[in-house]
């Protein structure tokens, strides 16, 4: 199933910039980047909500049973002993024991960047080029309100030489560190915890799609 990236607000704020006088040139490549879930990081089911657990403000949960939503520590504390029903709206705010986390689809597509998301780091890892050339001609997008393009070719990322943890979401950036976040993707279809030795992690051609709405 194909994963939609959405413009972050950096992005939309240089596109309107050119209508007001201020120029802006799009990359000639974009990286893309993986993001984790970084709560509980050290456990041996890290990312996913556990009981009676330190949280810090910017740390990133998946409930233990996937939802299409991640969540991030607004407020610091000790998380509950039952597992809280999470907010599926946009912004939802849940209390969990003394910590409230909140939905985070505005900070993985870059509408906030209070929490920034947490990319992969270490183990091998590297965010992934895509060329100009690397996207497939446009098509119409199922709801014929705009347009879309896919990546035309697979892409492989290194080989894991350390726990890269797991990886729930993804965006597109500037530049191959740091830099600018361009597109994000809030979350991906399925989840994937990527530990040392596993096989390189790859993206299909045709799964990453920007739309233009």
């Amino acid at each position: 199933m194909a994963t939609v990236l959405y413009k972050s607000a950096y992005l939309k704020a240089k596109m309107l910039g050119n209508i007001t006088g201020t120029a802006y040139t799009f990359p000639a490549t974009q990286y893309v980047a993986l993001f984790v879930a970084n709560f509980n990081s050290s456990s041996a089911n890290p990312g996913y909500w556990a009981a009676s657990t330190a949280a810090t403000a910017g740390q990133y949960v998946s409930p233990t049973t996937a939802n299409g939503h991640l969540y991030v520590c607004t407020t610091a504390g000790t998380t509950g002993t039952t597992q809280p029903t999470w907010p599926t709206t946009i912004g939802g705010t849940v209390t969990d024991g003394s910590v409230v986390w909140t939905e985070a689809t505005e900070y993985l597509i870059g509408f906030d960047t209070t929490y920034p998301p947490v990319e992969v780091s270490g183990g091998g890892y590297a965010r992934q080029a895509i060329a100009s050339t690397g996207w497939s001609a446009q098509s119409n997008s199922s709801d014929l309100l705009g347009v879309q393009i896919s990546n035309s070719a697979v892409l492989t990322f290194p080989s894991p030489s350390a726990n890269w943890g797991l990886v729930c979401a993804g965006g597109t950036f500037d530049a191959s560190t740091a830099g600018d976040q361009l597109y994000g993707i809030s979350p991906l279809t399925n989840y994937l915890t990527i530990i040392s030795g596993n096989p390189a992690p790859t993206v299909p051609a045709g799964d990453l799609v920007i739309e233009d709405i």
